[in-house]
C-alpha cells in the first residue's frame, strides 16, 4: 500500500530504474541455484558414478562462474553502472 502511494510521486525514469534494479536482484537471487551443478558434479565423482578430469574441473568451474557472474548482472541491469 505504501509503495503504491509513493509511485504516484515518482518520475518515469525513477520507476524504470526501480524495475531494472528489481530484475537484477531477482536474477542474482537465483544464482545460488547454480551451485547445485557443482554439488551434483562433486557427488558424481565422490560416489564413483562418473570419474573424469572434466568432471573434476567442472565442480570448481560451476561454483566460480556463479561468483564471477554476479557483478556483471549488476553492471548490466543497473543503469548508472552502464
Amino acid at each position: 500500500h505504501c509503495m503504491a502511494a509513493n509511485r504516484m510521486h515518482m518520475s518515469e525514469s525513477t520507476k524504470e530504474t526501480h524495475r531494472e534494479i528489481i530484475k537484477g536482484l531477482v536474477i542474482q537471487s537465483c544464482l545460488p541455484a547454480f551451485y547445485c551443478f557443482s554439488i551434483y558434479s562433486y557427488a558424481l565423482g565422490q560416489f564413483e558414478i562418473w570419474n573424469s578430469p572434466v568432471l573434476e574441473y567442472s565442480t570448481h568451474i560451476f561454483g566460480e562462474l556463479t561468483v564471477a557472474i554476479a557483478p556483471f548482472i549488476t553492471l548490466y541491469f543497473v543503469k548508472p553502472y552502464r
